[in-house]
């Protein structure tokens, strides 16, 4: 019975090793599980590069709360992504428009 759970085990996390290679993230067995949720996170915002693609944000939490903020270029957004600026504990909706807003 303990080598059945065991196995069972080993399968389940090799099948989420697997889903995560499949969306890029191939470095799986040497990575934290925070690093791969972080990774995984930045993945799903998409962000799309492009000359005529801007940004705007608004936290969803806080005394700024529904106060809008932007135009930001892509690269502007990804470098906040990466630092952390928008998280579980600061959450903001974004949004992509052209430059005309």
């Amino acid at each position: 019975d303990e080598l059945i759970a065991e196995n069972s085990k080993f399968e389940q996390l090799s099948s989420v090793c697997d889903m995560l290679m499949t969306k890029g993230l191939h470095a799986v067995y040497e990575s934290t599980r925070e690093e791969l949720q972080d990774q995984l996170r930045k993945r799903e915002l998409g962000f799309s590069i492009g000359a005529d693609t801007f940004w705007q944000y608004l936290w969803t939490d806080g005394q700024q709360q529904c106060e809008s903020f932007g135009l930001f270029d892509t690269e502007t957004m990804k470098s906040w992504v990466i630092s952390g600026c928008f998280s579980a504990e600061r959450p903001a909706e974004v949004r992509q428009c052209s430059k005309s807003g």
